[in-house]
C-alpha cells in the first residue's frame, strides 16, 4: 500500500494562553495542502520496522510514524507487522507538519489495510497522543483548532488557490519560539478575520488578515526568514506568511505568472521550494 502523507500550512495563528500542564492553548487556522510525502507499507512483516530517503530522519521509536504503527497494534490487538518506508518530499523544521503527516497517513494507511477495526474519532485519538498536528493531518481539508491543536472545528472554504512555499536553509526550536513569545509579548492576531474571509471567497480579505504571533519572535531573530518573506512580497505576493513556528513561507498570488517567476528566482538561488493545491 501507498498512501500520500499531506502537509499543513497555518492561515492564522494566535496563543490564546497557558495551559495547566504548561502546554499553549492554541487558536489556529489548519489548511491542508498537497505537498506530499509518500508512505510505503508491507503488510505480513515480522515487527515494525522503517526506512526513509532522508537519511538525517531517525528510522526507530524516535519517528512519529513508526510509533503510529506501534499504537495502531497496541490499539487493535492485531498481530501483524509492517514495514514502512517514508520518501520524504515536505521539509523538516518547517511549521509543516512533515513527521504529523507521515504518522496519519500511517494510521489511516494500516486503518484501511485491516478494514476499518477503528473509527476516525479513535484514529485522531492515537494521533493525538503521537503529536498535537496529528488529528488535523488525519482529518484534512480546513478547520479551526484550538487547545494544543485537538479541539478542530473543520468548515469549508470558498478559497482554493495555488501557494508557493519557500524553506530557507534555516530551523528554527519551537520550544525556543515559545518561550520568546512568553518573555517578549505579542501582538494578537485576529483568527476569526481569517475563518470569514474563507467562507466568503474574500482573497484579498484573507491576504491582508492572516497573521502568525510567532513571526514577531522568529523574524527579527533569523533575517533568512525575513528575507524570504520581504521577497515573495516583492515578486508580486498578494500575501506570504511564515508557517507555524517556522520556518516555512508561504505566498498566495493572484496572477499565475508572477507565481512561476517566484518559483524559478528561489529555485535558482538553491532554496527548498513548492507549488502546492489547497485541499
Amino acid at each position: 500500500m501507498t498512501i500520500e502523507g499531506k502537509s499543513k500550512i497555518n492561515l492564522a495563528l494566535n496563543i490564546e494562553g497557558t495551559l495547566p500542564n504548561g502546554y499553549h492553548s492554541i487558536k489556529t487556522v489548519f489548511q491542508q495542502v498537497s505537498l506530499s510525502d509518500e508512505i510505503s507499507m508491507e503488510f505480513g512483516k515480522s515487527g515494525v520496522s522503517l526506512t526513509c530517503s532522508e537519511a538525517k530522519i531517525p528510522s526507530d521509536e524516535r519517528n512519529i510514524a513508526y510509533r503510529a504503527a506501534v499504537s495502531f497494534y497496541d490499539a487493535t490487538g492485531i498481530s501483524d507487522g509492517v514495514a514502512i518506508h517514508i520518501e520524504k518530499r515536505i521539509p523538516s523544521e518547517a511549521g509543516l507538519a512533515g513527521g504529523s503527516a507521515d504518522a496519519a497517513a500511517v494510521l489511516k494507511g494500516m486503518n484501511a489495510h485491516y478494514k476499518n477495526p477503528l473509527s476516525d474519532e479513535r484514529l485522531m485519538e492515537l494521533g493525538l497522543a503521537l503529536g498535537a498536528d496529528v488529528p488535523f493531518c488525519i482529518l484534512g481539508g480546513t478547520a479551526l483548532a484550538e487547545g494544543v491543536g485537538e479541539i478542530l472545528t473543520p468548515f469549508e472554504s470558498k478559497i482554493k488557490k495555488k501557494v508557493l512555499i519557500v524553506k530557507p536553509g534555516v530551523g528554527v526550536s519551537t520550544p525556543w519560539a515559545y518561550k520568546e513569545l512568553d518573555k517578549k509579548g505579542f501582538t494578537p492576531v485576529d483568527v476569526k478575520k481569517v475563518i470569514e474571509s474563507l467562507k466568503n471567497d474574500d482573497f484579498l480579505s484573507l491576504c491582508q488578515n492572516m497573521g502568525n504571533v510567532f513571526e514577531q519572535v522568529v523574524l527579527p531573530e533569523f533575517g533568512e526568514v525575513k528575507a524570504v518573506k520581504e521577497k515573495l512580497l516583492s515578486l508580486g505576493a498578494t500575501g506570504a506568511m511564515m508557517s507555524g513556528s517556522g520556518t516555512a513561507v508561504f505566498a498566495f498570488f493572484e496572477d499565475d505568472n508572477a507565481l512561476e517567476n517566484a518559483f524559478c528566482h528561489f529555485k535558482e538561488n538553491g532554496l527548498d521550494v513548492f507549488i502546492a493545491d489547497m485541499i
